[in-house]
């Protein structure tokens, strides 16, 4: 283990601040100032003095420049020509990626700052720090947490859960953050983080967060859905277990947490991951699940038709060819009468398919259009049993 402060050319004291050699900072200050104001040519030939020339030695006058010269730091290409200087400069180096943590991030009073030095850090990893640096950071995480700094708690256990470190301290921030009024972003990326870094425990993660959205809530449900990425085949599967407990506390069986789960980031997976589809298909209907969690699935196909998924669109078209599970099918039906109405791309493949099955089966289609309407009445009178005002069929 490489001991703190010992990789740069530079003393404890200066490793450890922005303070020592202050010369040095005001002149690598200045050249990142040249360096976001100047034209492609100019930033070429200063980003090779600064990663060349200064080497290591720049970072305390890069981390300060976050601070100083946020004003030029105001579009996404700016951001990432420093973040890359940063980058080069403390690559392979324990020691430089600690003074990143503490002087960019902790100690950073600008919060576009803050995401510059988080985006390195990312990058580098914290592979080689001391455990007692990464006791430091986790302590740091909680401390930031406590007192509802969350941007830096949230940044600090993303660059900590990766190497295993704080998942039981994360869980606890995530639950008391959950419980109170403030927006549900914060607590949203900390998920995020820890399905990523422990997918094996995607099922108890969300289960905490549906648990905490209450049921008719569309906007926390909106956020988390946008914020969420599933990645592999196990973790929608956790992800469906953890949908069926939040629906088996509901009289309904309806929630709105569990509809954007599915219409979101279900939906956005099975698009992605075409081959999944019957795999998912069948694992739905063998599972012992909550009843509501087949309609929320032919959403979430629904939904994956719209963002040209022709699995999904395969899906339909077994479905209501096989006629096997009568209520799968009814549910199918209900959808596409939903796609004809709200998406112009996919209208005549969901037309066609309903005139195919109008035909086939007359019982099944007028089923479903009675049921729609009776669930539209419900919606025009506000009169949905979980009373959101909402069918929960579409």
């Amino acid at each position: 283990m490489i001991p703190f402060g010992q990789v740069l050319d530079l003393d404890a004291n200066e490793f450890h601040d922005l303070q020592a050699d202050p010369n040095k900072v005001v002149k690598v200050q200045g050249l990142v100032r040249e360096l976001l104001e100047g034209n492609p040519a100019r930033q070429l030939g200063i980003k090779q003095q600064i990663i060349e020339d200064i080497g290591q030695s720049a970072l305390p006058g890069l981390i300060s420049a976050t601070y100083v010269l946020v004003d030029n730091l105001k579009n996404e290409r700016q951001r990432e020509l420093l973040a890359d200087i940063i980058y080069a400069v403390s690559l392979d180096n324990p020691s430089a990626a600690l003074l990143l943590l503490k002087a960019g991030i902790i100690d950073n009073p600008v919060w576009a700052g803050q995401q510059i030095i988080a985006q390195v850090v990312q990058r580098l990893g914290l592979g080689g720090l001391a455990i007692e640096e990464t006791s430091f950071l986790l302590k740091e995480a909680v401390k930031h947490a406590e007192i509802d700094d969350r941007e830096v708690a949230v940044i600090l256990f993303e660059c900590l859960l990766p190497l295993g470190i704080g998942v039981k301290e994360a869980l606890k921030v995530c639950t008391d953050w959950l419980k109170t009024k403030y927006k549900i972003d914060a607590p949203v990326s900390l998920i995020s983080a820890l399905l990523n870094a422990a997918p094996e425990e995607t099922e108890n993660t969300l289960s905490l967060l549906l648990r905490h959205i209450e049921r008719d809530n569309k906007d926390r449900s909106q956020t988390f859905s946008s914020i969420i990425e599933f990645t592999t085949l196990n973790t929608v599967q956790g992800a469906i277990r953890s949908g069926s407990q939040r629906l088996s506390i509901e009289r309904t069986g309806r929630a709105k947490p569990v509809e954007f789960l599915f219409m979101g980031c279900i939906a956005r997976y099975i698009a992605s991951h075409e081959a999944d589809i019957e795999v998912l298909d069948q694992f739905i209907n063998a599972g012992n699940f909550n009843s509501g969690i087949l309609r929320y699935w032919w959403q979430a196909l629904s939904t994956a038709v719209k963002l040209k998924s022709e699995g999904a669109k395969r899906n339909f078209e077994h479905c209501l060819s096989h006629l096997v599970d009568q209520e799968a099918c009814l549910l199918a039906c209900i959808q596409l009468l939903y796609i004809v109405e709200q998406d112009a791309s996919t209208k005549a493949w969901a037309r066609q398919l309903l005139q195919d099955v109008k035909q086939s089966n007359p019982a099944l289609y007028q089923n479903a259009v009675d049921e729609k309407a009776k669930h539209k009445r419900k919606d025009n009178n506000h009169e949905d049993d979980d009373g959101t005002g909402l069918s929960g069929i579409r």
